[in-house]
C-alpha cells in the first residue's frame, strides 16, 4: 500500500468500523465459513493489511489461544486495532516490506480487503505463502 493510501485510511480510521458494519463489508463472514470446517488450531496467526482489526477479531474469536500479529501501514487504523485487540502484536508496515524482512512463520495468514491497493499483489501473495508453516492456509 502506498503512503497516499495509508494517509487516506488514517483519516477514516475512527469511522471505518461504522462505515463497514453489516453487509457493507462481509469478506470476514466468507473467510470464517471457509475456515470453520477445516478444524484448524493455529498457534500463530498473521493478519496482513489488518486495518482496524476486523479480520483479526474474527480469527481470535475462532482461535482464542492463538498469538496474533497485525501488519498495517496506516497508523490510525492500527491504533484502532490495538484498542480492540489488547495483547496482539502490532506492526506498522506494508505487507510486502514486512514479509520480505522477516523469517518468521505463521500457522495461518489472512490477506483480506487490501490486495487491490498494493503495487504487486502477486509479490505479496508469494511472500505470504513463503511464511506459512507447513500445511497452513493463506486466506
Amino acid at each position: 500500500m502506498t503512503a497516499d493510501w495509508a494517509r487516506f485510511y488514517d483519516d477514516l480510521a475512527d469511522d471505518y468500523d461504522a462505515m463497514t458494519a453489516g453487509a457493507a463489508w462481509s469478506p470476514n463472514d466468507g473467510a470464517a465459513g471457509l475456515l470453520a470446517p477445516l478444524g484448524l488450531a493455529p498457534a500463530r496467526i498473521l493478519d496482513l493489511g489488518a486495518g482496524t482489526g476486523q479480520t483479526a477479531r474474527m480469527l481470535r474469536d475462532m482461535h482464542p489461544g492463538a498469538r496474533l500479529t497485525l501488519v498495517e501501514p496506516s497508523h490510525g487504523m492500527l491504533a484502532v486495532a490495538g484498542r480492540k485487540l489488547p495483547g496482539a502484536r502490532l506492526v506498522l508496515d506494508d505487507a510486502a516490506g514486512f514479509l520480505s524482512r522477516t523469517d518468521e512463520t505463521w500457522d495461518l495468514i489472512a490477506a483480506l480487503g487490501f490486495l487491490e491497493l498494493v503495487p504487486d499483489m502477486y509479490d505479496v501473495l508469494r511472500l505470504a505463502a513463503s511464511r506459512l508453516a507447513p500445511g497452513g492456509p493463506l486466506v
